[in-house]
């Protein structure tokens, strides 16, 4: 009988959430459009970052393989494009596709895979992430009413599945922490404040927003997680942020005309609220995504192989691949059939 395999590599970001030294110089600024009410994005960095598989046939024959990889996506403070890619003849199919707006994937086909045959899909991109600055009034902001939330929006109000948004950990924090009539700009800062006095940073296992508020400790991405919560019990929209080796979270403000603008923050790490002066490349935004080969949603969206092997075979090897390269070494030229 033929057996569906999968392989799901899960990648622990949190390594320091302090940011490091660049081992390049930044990049000289340059000069940029007058920009909304809103962030101004800064200093631009450049960095290469390789993605891809090497999948080894080892085990037997295997049918109807399917990769999905995530790669960096373009955003307001990001641009991303193929500098170069590597993808052996076996390959049957690179494309890419977004989930849900905040996640971008590659999608690696293989029709067959013949026993003890590799095959490999690497892609470089360049990667150019700004620096954000504050704006610079932040009188003009108020919390949103539920009019003003656009349909993308809304689902940063919801309840998570680390994101513990009705739990009344969350609402007595937030009743220590807030005073409501306090612009709303302090009223975030206030959630932001709480969370960094309250919560230590400390790496180790993701375990929510009010497990970290309990223990007091918690690593970056589960800070981000408590500071979800109290925002979005607060009527504030709030998303989390994946970079290289690294997650923080945006919240959500409207002008006086309605228009929604969004702000990073640095929960873990140097302070820096309404601002981010760490460009590392952006991978995803948001949390519990749905993925199409996947069930249930996905806190966050990793590598993901399946395939159907011949009877009596074993499942192929794989490694996946995501690590900054040198630009300067990237020489092939990319298909522009395959552009993200």
């Amino acid at each position: 009988m033929y057996r569906l395999f999968r392989c799901l590599a899960c990648w622990a970001f949190c390594v320091g959430c302090v940011a490091p030294s660049c081992a390049e110089p930044p990049a000289e600024p340059t000069e940029l459009p007058v920009e909304s009410l809103g962030t101004r994005t800064d200093q631009p960095i450049t960095k290469g970052w390789q993605v891809g598989l090497r999948i080894n046939a080892a085990g037997g024959t295997c049918h109807n393989i399917v990769c999905t990889v995530p790669v960096p996506m373009e955003w307001r403070e990001q641009a991303v494009k193929i500098v170069a890619q590597d993808v052996s003849p076996n390959i049957g199919q690179v494309s890419y596709r977004t989930l849900e707006n905040g996640v971008r994937q590659m999608l690696v086909k293989i029709d067959r895979l013949n026993q003890g045959a590799q095959a490999h899909a690497l892609v470089t991109f360049e990667v150019t992430t700004h620096t954000i600055l504050p704006p610079k009034d932040t009188s003009l902001f108020k919390i949103p009413d539920r009019r003003q939330v656009p349909k993308d929006v809304q689902r940063f109000l919801k309840v998570g599945s680390h994101v513990e948004v009705k739990h009344p950990l969350i609402r007595k924090a937030n009743a220590e922490s807030i005073k409501d009539d306090a612009p709303a700009w302090e009223q975030v800062k206030a959630i932001y404040d709480h969370v960094r006095a309250q919560v230590k940073y400390l790496q180790g296992p993701l375990k929510g927003g009010v497990q970290a508020l309990r223990d007091g400790h918690g690593d970056c991405e589960s800070m981000t997680c408590l500071f979800l919560a109290m925002c979005r019990a607060h009527r504030v929209p709030a998303r989390m942020v994946w970079v290289v080796d690294h997650a923080y979270p945006e919240f959500y403000l409207v002008d006086k005309k309605g228009q929604g603008y969004w702000f990073p923050c640095q929960v873990a790490g140097t302070e820096a609220f309404g601002a981010m002066p760490d460009a590392r490349p952006i991978l995803q935004k948001g949390e519990d995504f749905v993925v199409p080969e996947q069930k249930g949603r996905q806190h966050y969206v990793s590598e993901y192989l399946a395939g159907t092997p011949v009877r009596g075979a074993k499942q192929p090897t794989v490694e996946f691949i995501r690590q900054y390269v040198d630009l300067s070494a990237s020489s092939a030229e990319p298909d522009p059939t395959t552009a993200p």
